[in-house]
């Protein structure tokens, strides 16, 4: 923007063009920004659910395990 300031020369009305110009395409970016920090954020609570997930049934596996040891030695 610097540059075509200092380069070129607008009328009034061709100033007030490039300025709403560059303040809707800055509004798209910002808003393409917030999808995509949005979107990183979903992925990483997506991962920590299943990783939470797997905690969970890898903690459910030694219970059983440990529960069948339990029989075994009641058995004895």
């Amino acid at each position: 923007m610097a540059y075509v300031r200092k380069n070129y020369k607008f009328t009034k009305a061709g100033d007030k063009a490039v300025r709403s110009f560059i303040a809707k395409m800055g509004a798209k970016q910002a808003a393409r920004t917030r999808a995509m920090k949005a979107m990183k954020a979903m992925k990483a609570m997506k991962a920590m659910k299943v990783m939470k997930a797997m905690k969970a049934m890898k903690a459910m596996k030694a219970m059983k395990a440990m529960k069948a040891m339990k029989a075994m030695k009641a058995m004895k």
